[in-house]
């Protein structure tokens, strides 16, 4: 029988300049060791692995910690960092100079590009300016007293009255991809006009959650998890005589629990869903992804969790099939490799036969 002792209190300490949380349980040859951030792409990052010693988990967290770090700051709209040329950088230039920057920029954009043809548009980072006026509605309902990161998983009331016309979204969504502007030789871009911005929310968490995996692996590691905002990449399985890891599919509980539980190895699991970020005006709520068609907050289902090989893909086809109508999400998501769950807001399921292969939930009900 497996013996699991704990061997280290939880302790706070500090890494690369930022406090996490860091414990560690012993399995046999190998020790899981497990370590939080706080402070990456506006929300909880946490990473384990299976290692034979501390040493080496340090060495592959600070890996994934420094890469994550890296790209949080090139991908931030919100935040400038010294002389650093980020996406907020390209925003604030819009319409008037081209911006020099990193390759991981051109790259992000790119597959953000991917991500618009593979979707039929319904992933779309020019419409940053929209999304934008959804975002300012959504801090207004909560007084503009919560930074951005404490706007997750809560709800403020406010009254109709504060909603967006439709002569405000029109006129915000003004820009298409062809107004974005990419100078590959001499890796500049530039936003044809004014007033655009661009939104990466889509596609940006799991571009960098996949490339941190990527270091990770390339120094060796071969069983690892790394749980970005819900963003879950798995690399190979647990080495604790299990052939998958366990990973919960989050529902829309008060209690901020699992609905599905899926084993999964090599692979990753994202989930797209309405009780994250959103406010309610006039006794109806809206969320934060929007339909880039209607302008307004989804409404074609509560949530849908996508498991894909690439993290980058599962989190571009989460968005997606949760924008379109599922018929349309189902299709896209079997055309890319994806397997997929839907949450209706009756809380019916639905599931691709692959879901259903590695779901507990429908495993229960055999």
């Amino acid at each position: 029988m497996r013996k699991t002792a704990l061997i280290l209190s939880t302790v706070l300490l500090a890494l690369a300049g930022a406090f996490l949380l860091f414990r560690a349980e012993r399995n046999g040859a190998y020790t899981k060791f497990s370590v939080d951030f706080f402070d990456l792409f506006d929300t909880h990052v946490s990473f384990s692995a299976y290692t034979r010693d501390e040493e080496s988990f340090r060495r592959y967290a600070a890996a994934v910690r420094g890469e994550m770090e890296r790209l949080h700051r090139y991908f931030d709209i919100y935040d400038s960092y010294g002389r650093l040329a980020n996406l907020k950088t390209v925003n604030d230039n819009a319409g008037t100079a081209a911006v020099a920057v990193a390759p991981e920029i051109i790259e992000l954009l790119d597959a953000a590009a991917r991500g618009y043809k593979m979707t039929g548009g319904a992933v779309d980072i020019s419409k940053g300016s929209l999304y934008a006026v959804w975002h300012d509605r959504r801090e207004r309902a909560l007084n503009g007293a919560m930074p951005r990161e404490d706007t997750k998983s809560r709800g403020g009331n406010a009254s109709a009255a504060l909603l967006p016309s439709a002569e405000e979204l029109r006129s915000a969504d003004a820009f298409s991809m062809d107004d974005i502007v990419v100078d590959r030789e001499v890796g500049t871009v530039f936003l044809r006009k004014k007033g655009m911005r661009l939104d990466v929310g889509a596609v940006a968490k799991g571009f960098a959650a996949q490339r941190a995996v990527e270091k990770a692996r390339a120094l060796g590691l071969t069983s690892g998890i790394l749980n970005a905002g819900g963003n879950v990449c798995v690399i190979g399985a647990p080495k604790d005589g299990r052939a998958s890891w366990k990973v919960g599919v989050r529902g829309q509980q008060e209690d901020g629990g699992f609905i599905d539980i899926v084993d999964v190895a090599d692979c990753s699991v994202v989930t797209s869903g309405d009780d994250q970020r959103y406010f309610t005006a006039g006794g109806e709520k809206f969320h934060h992804i929007i339909d880039p068609w209607t302008r307004y907050p989804a409404k074609h289902v509560r949530s849908v969790t996508v498991v894909h090989p690439n993290s980058e893909t599962a989190d571009i086809l989460s968005t997606a099939a949760f924008v379109l109508p599922p018929e349309s999400a189902r299709r896209i998501i079997e055309q890319n490799g994806a397997e997929a769950m839907w949450v209706f807001h009756d809380g019916r399921r639905e599931a691709t036969a692959g879901y259903v292969k590695i779901s507990e939930s429908a495993k229960q009900k055999r």
